[in-house]
């Protein structure tokens, strides 16, 4: 056997053994499902975190950042400590959605829902059942491509991104 096959072997037993005692000291979470789950606390990251959170900076008093030729910029909501998403509705308005905390517990009674917004997942029923203004939204985030809103979806937009209703509606029929 030459050296490198003995040094390889040697290097995957450590591994092993470093493996099974990892799994050994490591206790095993509880299933965090059900009506009371227990979750656990999360690890620390040690001195190098894997992770950094942005910090949301609002604009100052009288101070509006520069838009492109052509656009302009409105604050649609002041005040918000933990902003997430603005949409526009069919109709114009705009609504502004912001989280309750950065971190936050919230109490569920019985009777209540929690509803979560998120992008991805493999969707309920006929894409073609989407409200069209929500695909456009998703096309402008990024989460989908305004090709496959066509081809999905069957929403055709504009060059400015607005739904055209009149094509939207006859690929939609066929």
């Amino acid at each position: 056997m030459s050296f490198s096959a003995l040094f390889a072997k040697f290097v995957a037993l450590i591994g092993s053994v470093l493996i099974v005692w990892r799994r050994a000291t490591t206790p095993q979470p509880s299933q965090a499902i059900g009506q009371a789950p227990s979750i656990p606390l999360p690890r620390s990251q040690g001195v190098l975190p894997t992770l950094k959170m942005p910090t949301a900076k609002g604009w100052t008093a009288g101070h509006l950042p520069t838009a492109a030729p052509g656009l302009k910029v409105n604050a649609f909501a002041t005040g918000l400590k933990h902003p997430r998403w603005i949409e526009v509705l069919p109709n114009g308005d705009v609504a502004v959605a912001e989280a309750l905390a950065a971190c936050a517990e919230v109490v569920i009674a019985a009777d209540e829902r929690m509803v979560s917004i998120s992008a991805g997942g493999g969707g309920y029923g006929s894409p073609h059942e989407r409200e069209a203004h929500r695909v456009a939204h998703d096309v402008r985030e990024g989460w989908v491509s305004r090709d496959r809103a066509e081809a999905i979806y069957g929403v055709v937009l504009r060059d400015n991104f607005t739904v055209d209703q009149e094509r939207t509606s006859h690929l939609r029929r066929q």
